[in-house]
């Protein structure tokens, strides 16, 4: 969606605000302590900060990027506004946007990442804890599913675990990404699917129940037809 790169922007909003540095939260967060702990991360002279994107880390990894465990994970960014105007970010991201457009699975985090390569900080995990990888770590765990999912994403013995982050307990920021996003059916997997519905009983938005019914039926039925498939591969994999 054409949202994701209002982050793009951000260097450009703060001198309205006269401040140096900025935070973007995408909306399917939620933060469980003092936010303050993110802003006062010392940023030094680098661009940006976050968190490694899991799935870029490992498809890059897979086809031998050199970007491989730099891209981060555009949901949780502390942005370091003065140096970005200095480098003159926004024609470079433009740039690199229009180069990657369709060839890069998540274009705006290509681009941060091809643009601020060596001069971004990663930050610990806990300040974005990518939620539905808490499913892929305990898959891979298995005995019984390693192999397989090995042989699906291990291109010749890739080694998941080394980009794949064990559970976190003391998090921060929880970022909802992915595909077990916990107002669909398949959240149901999502192990911190409670977690946003404490939350969203908070608010005014909670009694929508007739709209997430509707939603979830919905997902419910593409759910099905993902799992047969899932079904069909599996069984061809243990045959061959």
């Amino acid at each position: 969606p054409i949202g994701v790169f209002a982050k793009y922007w951000i260097p450009y909003y703060s001198q309205k605000y006269n401040i140096d540095q900025a935070i973007w939260l995408d909306g399917d967060v939620i933060v469980e302590g003092d936010i303050e702990k993110l802003w006062n991360v010392d940023l030094a002279d680098n661009y940006l900060a976050g968190v490694p994107d899991v799935i870029s880390a490992v498809l890059h990894a897979k086809v031998g990027s050199k970007f491989a465990g730099h891209t981060l994970n555009a949901g949780v960014l502390l942005f370091n506004c003065n140096k970005l105007l200095e480098f003159n970010f926004l024609e470079k991201l433009a740039q690199e946007t229009n180069a990657l457009q369709d060839n890069a699975l998540f274009v705006e985090q290509e681009a941060l990442a091809r643009v601020a390569y060596n001069h971004q900080l990663l930050l610990p995990y806990r300040y974005n804890v990518q939620t539905f990888q808490d499913v892929g770590y305990s898959v891979l765990s298995s005995d019984l599913f390693s192999g397989i999912m090995h042989n699906w994403l291990g291109a010749g013995g890739l080694d998941l675990k080394r980009y794949l982050q064990p559970s976190c307990s003391d998090g921060l920021i929880y970022h909802y990404c992915g595909c077990l996003r916990p107002w669909t059916a398949s959240g149901v997997l999502n192990p911190y699917t409670d977690r946003w519905y404490r939350y969203l009983k908070l608010t005014q938005y909670y009694d929508f129940s007739a709209v997430i019914k509707s939603d979830l039926l919905c997902g419910a039925s593409t759910g099905v037809k993902r799992v047969t498939q899932t079904y069909r591969w599996i069984r061809a994999v243990l045959r061959s």
